[in-house]
C-alpha cells in the first residue's frame, strides 16, 4: 500500500555534488544519481518530464552511477551543454539503454568512452522511440567478442556510437566522432525510421562496413535546410556509408562531391543530393611514393601522395573514366608509411608498380594485404604482396569481382582458404606471377568439433571462372588441409604453369601440387613436379604437360624438367630439358601473352615449351654458372626504323649482339667483334622488318644483357 520512494510528477534536478536524500525538485536541492531520479519521477504521454543534469561528469567511479543508464518512457535526460555535462562509460560500460519505451530523450550532453562488446557502445535503442538533441557521442566502441567452445566464433559489434533496431529516432544537432565498431562505426540502423537534422559524423571507424553509418532495411528523413555532414570516416567496405537497401542520402558536406564505391558501398544502392565535397577529387591517374606526402596533389611523381588510402580517397574512377594508381619504388607498410591494411582497391582502378622487386606491399602480419571486393573491373600489377594474415586470401582476396592480376609476387602470407590468393565468386585472370612460400593452416580439435580444414597454400579458387597463365607456384604449403600449391573448385584453365616444391604437412591430405574438387579444370603446357606427397588430386584434363607421377592425356610426359636451379629464375628450363618445344603444337585460340614469366618471348624456335618459362637462348637460362648480367639500354623506345644499344664493358671482350623476332627467330647480328673496355654504342637499322616486338641479347665474355623493344 505504500511505496518506499516518494514519487514526483515534474522535472527533477541532479548534480555530481547532490545527495539522493534530497528532494531533487529544485536546482538547489539536487539528487546525486540518475538511477534514483528515474525511480522517483512520474511521467506519461500527457505529462512528459525531464531529469535536469547540472554540469559535471557522471560515471560509475565519479558519482556511483550504475551504467548503462536505463531510460524510461517520456523522460528526457537534459544537460546544460555537451561541453559541460558528461556521461562517461570509462571504457568499461555502455552508457545508455532504451528498450521497449517511447518518448525518451537525451539533450545537451556528451556520451563518451562507452563500451559494449555487442551492440551500441554509447547508446542502444531497441523497439523504442527516442529523440536526441545537442548530443556529442565520442570515443565509444562496440568491438565484438568471441564465444563458443572448443573453437570460438567471433560475434561482430554494431553501432559504436548509437545502435538503433526496430525504433523511431530523431537526431538533431548530433556529432559522432572517434566511435568504433565492426559495423557502423558511428551509427548502426536496422529496421528503423531515422530523422536527421544538423548531424555530423566524422573520423569514425568500422572494421567491416559503414565507417560512418551502416543501414539495414531502414528509412531516413532529412531536414533539407540543416543537412547532415559525413566525411573522413574509415571502414573496410563503405568508408562513410554502407546500406543493404536502396537509400537516397542528403548531405551538406560529404567526403567528396561525387561518391564512389570507396565511400558508399555498394554504390548502386545509393543516390545523392550533396552540396559540398570536402575532398577535391582527381579525375586522373595518381602517383604514390613512400617518400611522398598525403597533403600533395598526387598528380605527378614530384607531388606524390604517401599512402594508397589517401589516393583512393582522392581519385575518381568509374566505368567511363578508369584510372591508374602508380606506385613508386619502395615498401608500403603500417610501420614504414602508415599504410592502412588491408588495401581495399576501389572499382575501375588499376594499381601498378614498377616491378615485384621494386614495389612491396607488406601488411606485417596484421591483416590481409589486398582485397578486391564487389568490383566490376580491377587490375593489380608490378609489385610484391607479402606479410598478410586473413581467413580467405591472406595476400590477395578477390570476392564477387572481375580482376586481372599480372606480374605480381605473392609471398610469405598465411591464411585458411588461400594463403597467397583467395578467389570466390569471381572472374580472375592471373598472369605472369609468382606465388611462393605461402601457408594455409587449418586445425583439428580433439574429439572433432570445431575442426577446420585449410585449402590452397598458394591459391584457393571457389565458384569462379579463372585463367592462370605463365605463373609459378613454388614452396607453398598446407597444414590440416588440401591443395598445397593450388586448390580449385571452379571452372579453371591453367596454361604454361609451373607447380613445383609445394607440400602438405598432414597425413591423409591430398593434392600437394594441384587439388581439383568441384567444377572443371584444364591444364595445358604445364609442369607439376616435386610436390610432396603427391602432385595432383582429382580429374583435371591435362595435355602437353610434364607430370612427375605421369598422367593420361595427349602429349604428356614424365621426365625431369631440368630446371636451371640458379639465378633470378631457378625454375627456367635449360637447353637439355625435354620440356623444350614440347607444348601444344597449335596455340591458336589460347590467347597467350607475348612474353614468359622472365619477360622473354613466350614462343621460341617455332613451338611453345612447357612451364612458365620459355627456353629462348636470350636470357640467363642459357648462361654458364657464374655468368653475370650487365646493363644494356636501347633507345629510343619504342623506335620506328633504327635503335641504339648502349653498354659499358669493364674489360676488353668478344662481343656479340643478336636480334630476335617475337617468335624467337634470329633476324640480325649487328655486332660480332672484339671491343675494348669502356662505353660503347651500337645502332641497328631494322630496315623493312615489320612492326612488333623484338628481343636483343648482348654477350660480352661471361656477361649477358638482354631485353625487349617495340618497333612502331
Amino acid at each position: 500500500m505504500h511505496g518506499k520512494t516518494p514519487q514526483y510528477a515534474g522535472d527533477l534536478y541532479i548534480s555530481p555534488q547532490g545527495n539522493d536524500h534530497n528532494t531533487g525538485v529544485t536546482a538547489g536541492d539536487p539528487l546525486k544519481t540518475i538511477l534514483y531520479a528515474f525511480s522517483k519521477i512520474l511521467a506519461d504521454s500527457l505529462h512528459p518530464c525531464s531529469i535536469r543534469l547540472a554540469p559535471g561528469t557522471y560515471s560509475p567511479s565519479a558519482t556511483g552511477e550504475p551504467f548503462p543508464i536505463k531510460m524510461e518512457s517520456y523522460i528526457t535526460l537534459q544537460g546544460t551543454s555537451s561541453d559541460s555535462v558528461i556521461l562517461d562509460g570509462e571504457g568499461k560500460y555502455q552508457v545508455a539503454e532504451a528498450k521497449n519505451i517511447m518518448g525518451s530523450g537525451l539533450e545537451n550532453l556528451s556520451v563518451i568512452h562507452g563500451l559494449k562488446k555487442g551492440n551500441g557502445g554509447g547508446v542502444v535503442c531497441i523497439n523504442s522511440g527516442m529523440k536526441m538533441d545537442y548530443v556529442s557521442l565520442t570515443c565509444n566502441s562496440a568491438p565484438g567478442y568471441w564465444t563458443g567452445r572448443p573453437r570460438p566464433v567471433f560475434v561482430p559489434g554494431r553501432g559504436g556510437g548509437l545502435y538503433c533496431d526496430s525504433s523511431e529516432v530523431f537526431l538533431k544537432n548530433i556529432t559522432f566522432t572517434d566511435d568504433t565498431a565492426c559495423y557502423g562505426g558511428g551509427l548502426y540502423v536496422s529496421d528503423s525510421r531515422l530523422g536527421l537534422q544538423a548531424v555530423t559524423l566524422t573520423n569514425n571507424t568500422a572494421r567491416i562496413g559503414g565507417g560512418g553509418v551502416y543501414v539495414s532495411g531502414s528509412s531516413f528523413s532529412f531536414d533539407t535546410l540543416h543537412r547532415p555532414n559525413i566525411y573522413g570516416n574509415f571502414a573496410h567496405d563503405g568508408n562513410d556509408l554502407y546500406s543493404d537497401t536502396l537509400l537516397h542520402f542528403v548531405a551538406d558536406t560529404f567526403s567528396v562531391k561525387h561518391p564512389t564505391d570507396f565511400y558508399a558501398t555498394p554504390i548502386t544502392h545509393f543516390t545523392f543530393d550533396i552540396r559540398h565535397g570536402l575532398q577535391e577529387q582527381a579525375d586522373a591517374d595518381l602517383y604514390v611514393s613512400p617518400t611522398g606526402n598525403d597533403g600533395n596533389t598526387g598528380l605527378t611523381q614530384v607531388a606524390s601522395l604517401k599512402t594508397l588510402n589517401a589516393a583512393f580517397r582522392r581519385i575518381r574512377a568509374d566505368n567511363l573514366s578508369q584510372h591508374t594508381l602508380h606506385l613508386m619504388n619502395g615498401t608500403y607498410s603500417p610501420s614504414g608509411t602508415g599504410e592502412l591494411f588491408p588495401v581495399n582497391i576501389p572499382d575501375f582502378l588499376k594499381v601498378e608498380g614498377a616491378g615485384d622487386s621494386a614495389v612491396i606491399l607488406d601488411a606485417e602480419g596484421q591483416t590481409g594485404v589486398v582485397e578486391i571486393m564487389e568490383n566490376t573491373v580491377t587490375c593489380l600489377s608490378g609489385l610484391t604482396v607479402k606479410g598478410g594474415s586473413a581467413e580467405t586470401g591472406a595476400g590477395i582476396g578477390c570476392l564477387n569481382s572481375n580482376a586481372v592480376i599480372q606480374m605480381v609476387s605473392v609471398t610469405d602470407n598465411k591464411g585458411i582458404d588461400g594463403g597467397g590468393i583467395g578467389c570466390v565468386n569471381s572472374n580472375l585472370q592471373l598472369t605472369g606471377s609468382r606465388i611462393a612460400g605461402n601457408l594455409a593452416a587449418g586445425w583439428v580439435t580433439a574429439g572433432g568439433p570445431g575442426s577446420r580444414s585449410a585449402r590452397g597454400g598458394g591459391f584457393y579458387c571457389g565458384s569462379s571462372l579463372v585463367r592462370v597463365c605463365n605463373t609459378l607456384f613454388c614452396g607453398n604449403s598446407v597444414s590440416y588441409g588440401d591443395g598445397g600449391g593450388v586448390y580449385l573448385e571452379s571452372q579453371a584453365t591453367l596454361d604454361n604453369v609451373t607447380i613445383e616444391g609445394n607440400s602438405l604437412t598432414t597425413t591423409g591430405s591430398e593434392g600437394a601440387g594441384l587439388y581439383c574438387g568441384g567444377g572443371s579444370a584444364t591444364v595445358r603446357n604445364s609442369i607439376i613436379w616435386n610436390n610432396q606427397p603427391q602432385g595432383i588430386y582429382g580429374n583435371p584434363a591435362v595435355t602437353y604437360s610434364n607430370i612427375q607421377e605421369g598422367w593420361p592425356g595427349e602429349g604428356n610426359i614424365s621426365t625431369n624438367p631440368q630446371f636451371a636451379g640458379h639465378g633470378l629464375h631457378p625454375y627456367m628450363i635449360t637447353a637439355a630439358s625435354a620440356c623444350r618445344n614440347a607444348g601444344t603444337p597449335d596455340t591458336t585460340g589460347m590467347f597467350l601473352p607475348a612474353t614468359d614469366l622472365a619477360g622473354g618471348p613466350r614462343i621460341w624456335d617455332g613451338r611453345i615449351d612447357m612451364g612458365a618459362y620459355e627456353w629462348s637462348n636470350v636470357g640467363e637460362e642459357d648462361m654458364e654458372v657464374g655468368s653475370l648480367q650487365f646493363a644494356v639500354r636501347s633507345f629510343p623506345e619504342p623506335f620506328t626504323k633504327s635503335t641504339t644499344f648502349s653498354y659499358k664493358l669493364p674489360e676488353p671482350s668478344q662481343v656479340t649482339v643478336r636480334i630476335f623476332n617475337s617468335f624467337g627467330q634470329p633476324v640480325a647480328m649487328p655486332v660480332k667483334q672484339a671491343q675494348s673496355a669502356g662505353e660503347h654504342k651500337v645502332t641497328w637499322d631494322s630496315g623493312d622488318l615489320p612492326a612488333g616486338m623484338y628481343y636483343y641479347r648482348v654477350q660480352a665474355g661471361k656477361q649477358v644483357g638482354s631485353g625487349k623493344m617495340i618497333k612502331m
